[in-house]
């Protein structure tokens, strides 16, 4: 089979006329809840760290916008590492089970850097953005479970969710994409090493996998060659992550439907394998009154890879504790949410959050091979008077069949952009990415932000 090359057609040949009004719809949710992240991460150490880096490593000056509250323009690469990073910074961005990652703070930042920079439409961007997703997911379905033991697929397979999606923009020829995946494929990396210390590497994994993905499509626009069958060839990439690689799902049904229909986004701040044990928590809060003092035990199930990631009772730093069920579960107890105030170091310190990690066990929970049901999550607690509760979540808030409402993803937008800029030019945003398919420049509607941050 050459996968590669199906891939390669597909994405060149997609256009905005065949996409499906939910995929349209999503895509809208999907750059308004990007924005939201990157701007409100841009505060983050990680962000303001790779910026000044950029910057003093004399990155070249452009027409992509940087987010943030000194909002300024810069070259593509520059753009797309920066915006990548911020966007991922706060653990908010969006997710798509089956891919076991995150494409917004891969995909968008790449597709917005490049549609700047090239003067693309609305309906451009909105189907570049499709692509990326499509090219991400499939390629990560196709290495998935396997890899993930060693691999952070937001970083692996998102650079090539991020070349599809800026080699869309540039209007390459399929000769072209093809060499654009095979340099992608070549560069990706990201190793889960990062979690037994809590280190910023997640977000490089994000920012260096956009600014991989851009890099790639220029220097294919420039004839710049890349492997052609860096997909299924014997040391290709699905190989290297995988000894018997699923390589049928990377074309299987490829224009049936959308991969981005399948994204789910956040309400909390933490890693998206702990959002289903969250939402229980605050479920049976809700429904039995229940005061943290008052807890004897809880117990966690959850799916294997769940565990293997954020099974982490003793967090070592207060990014750490976005990795760890036992702080969270706790948190939302304590503090009735798992917002991003729930993580700093007075809360890491907490008492009455450290009581209830230290009585949390966990345990697996396997109720299908499916990957839908992959954040399928049990919580037990017992009270001190004897009293227990049970509640199972097969969808987290924020999953295709559990949605936050459209209210609740405009007000966590505003929300995370509040205070770096103006709410009047939020809004300007949130109402131009509604109606972005009669966008004729994505520049125009990006360029006033400079104006209004703070």
């Amino acid at each position: 089979m050459e996968e590669t090359r199906t891939l390669a057609k597909y994405i060149v040949e997609l256009r905005f006329e065949d996409l499906t009004v939910n995929a349209v719809a999503m895509t809208k949710n999907c750059l308004m809840d990007f924005l939201g992240c990157c701007i409100g991460g841009s505060e983050e150490p990680p962000a303001r760290m790779m910026r000044r880096v950029m910057g003093e490593g004399g990155a070249g000056r452009g027409n992509a916008t940087v987010f943030c509250r000194e909002a300024y323009t810069a070259d593509v690469f520059h753009a797309a590492l920066c915006n990548g990073t911020a966007a991922h910074a706060l653990d908010m961005d969006d997710v798509v089970n089956s891919c076991f990652g995150h494409p917004g703070p891969v995909v968008i930042p790449a597709a917005l850097a490049v549609a700047e920079h090239v003067g693309a439409s609305g309906k451009e961007l909105i189907t570049a953005i499709v692509a990326g997703y499509e090219a991400m997911v499939r390629i990560a379905e196709a290495v998935l479970p396997d890899s993930y033991f060693f691999w952070h697929t937001t970083s692996t397979v998102g650079a090539f969710g991020a070349a599809a999606a800026a080699g869309k923009l540039l209007n390459l020829s399929t000769e072209q994409m093809l060499h654009c995946l095979g340099s992608a494929g070549t560069q990706a990396a990201g190793l889960f090493e990062f979690l037994k210390d809590g280190a910023n590497s997640k977000t490089l994994h994000a920012g260096k996998a956009a600014f991989n993905g851009v890099l790639s499509a220029y220097l294919s626009r420039e004839g710049f060659t890349g492997a052609r069958r860096i997909l299924e060839g014997e040391k290709g990439f699905c190989r290297a992550m995988m000894k018997v690689p699923n390589l049928e799902k990377i074309g299987n049904d490829l224009g049936e439907g959308f991969r981005i229909e399948a994204t789910s986004f956040k309400p909390y701040a933490c890693c998206r394998w702990i959002h289903a044990l969250i939402n229980g928590a605050q479920l049976l809060q809700e429904e039995h009154a229940i005061q943290a003092e008052e807890i004897r035990s809880i117990c966690l199930g959850a799916y294997p890879t769940a565990l293997n990631i954020t099974d982490n009772a003793e967090p070592k730093t207060v990014y750490g504790c976005k990795f760890s069920m036992q702080y969270c579960v706790a948190a939302a107890f304590v503090l009735g949410q798992v917002g991003t105030g729930a993580f700093d170091e007075e809360k890491m310190e907490d008492s009455r959050i450290r009581r209830l990690m230290s009585v949390t066990k966990t345990r697996v929970v396997k109720i299908s091979d499916a990957p839908e049901d992959v954040n399928y999550s049990e919580i037990d607690v017992e009270m001190r008077d004897g009293t227990t509760y049970h509640k199972a979540i097969h969808y987290a808030l924020g999953d295709p069949k559990n949605p936050m409402s459209p209210e609740a993803m405009i007000q966590k937008f505003l929300d995370l952009a509040a205070g770096i800029y103006e709410e009047k030019q939020l809004k300007v945003w949130a109402d131009g990415i509604k109606k972005m398919e009669s966008c004729l420049n994505v520049a125009d509607l990006l360029a006033a932000d400079r104006d209004s941050s703070h």
